[in-house]
């Protein structure tokens, strides 16, 4: 965490990127505020992320300021709460952790069957290319280290989730195997891990570093199940085919424009009996495997305030469901069909069972249930803005700065990303895009805005609180 006995500088805040238009912006979310940075506070602000060729070390005042050289940039960044010094006295641990949280930007990826038991990973899912496992900047976490972490996303403050992982390590209710590591716990040993952490986390991009919340993130445990009332009955007489193909011109309003064949669901989204969309809920965990013999265990995956542990099965099922291509309609039928066309026995069954346990939400567009459903959850963003490229203004980018892009979508999905992280629902966050007419841009831009994060893995939904 430290070099000597210096405290160093951490940058906070999330990265929305180079916004190009009809002015170029660079902009951080800080808290619920987007924050406008000029080009040399934006370098000054990577710089403090520290330097590749010294490991996973944050710098300290004087270091950062030999790299910057001009002091201004540096003033207005610390006067702004976008660099913020990390305490070397242990004296002063607690009050840093109570006053600030880190935000999960990634995946967990579990322990390895390969490696140390306690040791996990953090990164994005994939077996090969560029984003697999821990390629790039991504970091390595004991057990403790990890589930702070990991729960930081669900709790107010670092000193919160400290806490809470105290009392799960004195609770024989925990649920997650991985807790048997968390033996001996108490306040100071937390404490200190939750200072350590910081570091690694913010050099490997792997988190952010954001204010406190002053106000609650998920609702309190609830076990399984969903917050929706249940699916509205579909009409057979007047229901539609969604897989129909309509002819939807390029420009509406032009009688000569040009059209494209696009299927019903798609176009229409709300359309009369518009089948269930399912969305996977949760950020994933990773799989566990035991110390013993390597062999898997269970895979975690958060939901709110719980930890539900899956078997493999429901697990791929899980996978398949978040990561599903968005250019075909997934509903129960096709997302069981897939999932046996890959080997995982029973999965209508499982699927049922995740649907019933609020780890899959099965949500029909146009309906009093889907407006139902971007009340009781919420997007939360991941990764870095890495804005739009000057080739390709209408795209917007994601991944790391200075390393590898890991995806891209449109502005108008990029604007839900980068509005999401600012408010507690994702009903919230439509309103804020869309302005008066929130239930029609939720069905026919919101949910495919969704779909296209989750997929990606840019995002992931969680309860709202």
């Amino acid at each position: 965490m430290t070099q000597g006995t210096e405290p160093v500088i951490a940058p906070a805040g999330h990265l929305h990127g180079v916004v190009r238009g009809a002015r170029t912006t660079i902009n951080l979310r800080l808290g619920t505020r987007t924050v406008e940075l000029d080009e040399v506070e934006y370098a000054a602000w990577l710089l403090a992320h520290g330097l590749a060729d010294v490991g996973p070390h944050l710098l300290s005042a004087a270091a950062l300021g030999t790299l910057v050289g001009d002091p201004s940039p540096l003033e207005r960044l610390y006067d702004r709460g976008l660099l913020v010094e990390v305490p070397s006295d242990p004296a002063r641990y607690r009050a840093f952790a109570e006053a600030y949280r880190l935000v999960p930007l990634v995946h967990g990826l579990g322990n390895s069957p390969d490696g140390s038991a306690w040791q996990f990973r953090i990164g994005l899912p994939g077996e090969s290319g560029a984003t697999a496992g821990l390629a790039g900047a991504w970091a390595e976490l004991h057990t403790l280290g990890y589930e702070i972490w990991r729960w930081s996303a669900a709790t107010r403050s670092l000193a919160e989730a400290g806490d809470l992982l105290v009392a799960a390590a004195d609770s024989a209710r925990s649920s997650n195997p991985a807790h048997e590591g968390l033996g001996g716990l108490d306040d100071r040993i937390a404490r200190d891990h939750g200072i350590a952490i910081v570091a690694p986390l913010l050099t490997g991009w792997a988190a952010a570093l954001q204010p406190a919340s002053p106000t609650p993130l998920v609702p309190g445990p609830r076990g399984a199940g969903s917050p929706l009332p249940p699916p509205e009955p579909v009409d057979p007489f007047t229901a539609l085919d969604p897989e129909e193909m309509l002819s939807v011109p390029w420009e509406p309003g032009r009688p000569d424009s040009p059209v494209a064949r696009i299927p019903r669901w798609e176009a229409e989204p709300g359309h009369p009996g518009a089948a269930g969309w399912l969305f996977a809920v949760g950020h994933d965990g990773g799989s566990f495997y035991h110390p013993a013999d390597s062999s898997f265990v269970s895979r975690t995956v958060r939901v709110g305030a719980d930890d539900h542990q899956l078997d493999d099965g429901e697990g791929r099922i899980w996978e398949l469901t978040r990561r599903a291509a968005t250019d075909r309609l997934w509903t129960r039928t096709s997302i069981a069909a897939t999932a046996v066309g890959e080997g995982v026995p029973d999965a209508g069954r499982r699927l049922d069972g995740l649907i019933e346990r609020g780890l899959i939400v099965e949500v029909h567009p146009g309906t009093d249930r889907a407006v139902a459903f971007a009340r009781a959850y919420r997007l939360h963003p991941l990764l870095h803005g890495l804005g739009n490229p000057e080739d390709d203004p209408a795209m917007f980018e994601y991944g790391v700065p200075g390393r590898f892009r890991v995806g891209a979508t449109t502005g108008r999905t990029a604007l839900l990303w980068r509005t999401a992280g600012q408010w507690p629902t994702l009903w919230d966050a439509i309103t804020a895009v869309s302005g008066n007419d929130t239930e029609h841009y939720l069905t026919y831009w919101g949910l495919h805005g969704v779909r296209d994060l989750l997929c990606d893995g840019l995002a992931y939904l969680d309860l709202a609180p």
